[in-house]
Formats: structure tokens, C-alpha cells, sequence
């Protein structure tokens, strides 16, 4: 936040070029080790996040821009709280393929909810899907049942390494 010359604050905010969900859609997948330094530099958005009393909310590929320079930022935080403050039951069209299943069942957010986001991002980033994709058509309702009575499969890919499939199953 600055002020202008005639005192009036002003905003200014870093041009974008896109979301990680372009990127998921784009020629070319993200290589399995941009997609480590991606979640790195995440992970420290979220603890930032978190350290300031808040929780996110809705971590997905479509709430991480992709700066002009090609780094992630975290956005989406319309939907972010504080953690004092967290409500049950997040609003129905909040419901993506990326809820933690704990919202899923009423409880309220936690900061375990948001890491589940990133790591549910992350998978969907190396796997090209997510754990747990929507279907077209599919009602919210199914989607709700497979997350709550599913496990997520390991990413079988061959460049990726057990124990970062086992790290993202796992979260």
C-alpha cells in the first residue's frame, strides 16, 4: 500500500499471467521438479498465512497465479478467515475437487485443511488430474461420497520418486 502524491492510498498489486490451472491445461506439463520449487515457495505463503492468525480456505490451482517472471503467488484469499473465526461448513460452490475431506463432513477449517489443499494441488499438478477429479456432470453429492469413502491412489508415474508420492498421499 502506498500513497499518491495527493494522499489518496493506493494499491499496488504485481501483473499476472495466469493460474496454475493454465498451466495444467497448457502444452507443455510442469517438469517434477518445478513442480517441488512450486510447492516450496507455496508452503511459505501458507505458513505466512497461518502465522498471521488466518487460514486460507480454498488452496487449488486456480488460487495460485503465475507472475510474469513464472513465480507462483498465492490469491484467492476471498474466501480466507481468520482462524479464530472459522465457520463450519463451507459454502456449497467452494466445494471442489480439493476440499479437505473434513469440510466435507462439517468440521470447521484448520490449518491441516489448507495444507490438504496444497497437497492436493501438487498431486493434480504431477499426476495431471487430481486425487479426486469432478466429472462433467457429476453432482457435487458424488463427488462428496467417492472423497469420503475413497483413498487416493499413488501417483504410478515413473520419473516420480515413492516418497513424494507417499508425501502427497499421505497430506
Amino acid at each position: 500500500l502506498i500513497s499518491l502524491t495527493d494522499g489518496r492510498p493506493t494499491l499496488v498489486l504485481e501483473r499476472c499471467r495466469g493460474t496454475l490451472l493454465d498451466t495444467l491445461h497448457g502444452d507443455e506439463p510442469m517438469s517434477l521438479q518445478d513442480v517441488v520449487a512450486t510447492g516450496i515457495k507455496l508452503a511459505g505463503a501458507l505458513e505466512t498465512v497461518h502465522r498471521a492468525g488466518a487460514l486460507h480456505c480454498d488452496v487449488r490451482p486456480r488460487n495460485v497465479l503465475i507472475t510474469e517472471l513464472g513465480e507462483p503467488v498465492l490469491a484467492g484469499f476471498d474466501t480466507a478467515m481468520y482462524a479464530a473465526n472459522a465457520a463450519s461448513h463451507p459454502p456449497l460452490h467452494l466445494l471442489t475437487a480439493h476440499t479437505a475431506p473434513e469440510l466435507l463432513e462439517g468440521a470447521d477449517p484448520t490449518r491441516a485443511s489448507d495444507v490438504y489443499g496444497l497437497a492436493s494441488t501438487l498431486y493434480e499438478l504431477i499426476a495431471g488430474r487430481a486425487a479426486f477429479r469432478a466429472y462433467v456432470g457429476e453432482s457435487p453429492a458424488s463427488l462428496v461420497v467417492r472423497v469420503l469413502s475413497s483413498t487416493v491412489a499413488p501417483i504410478s508415474q515413473r520419473d516420480v520418486p515413492l516418497e513424494i508420492s507417499d508425501l502427497l498421499t499421505w497430506a
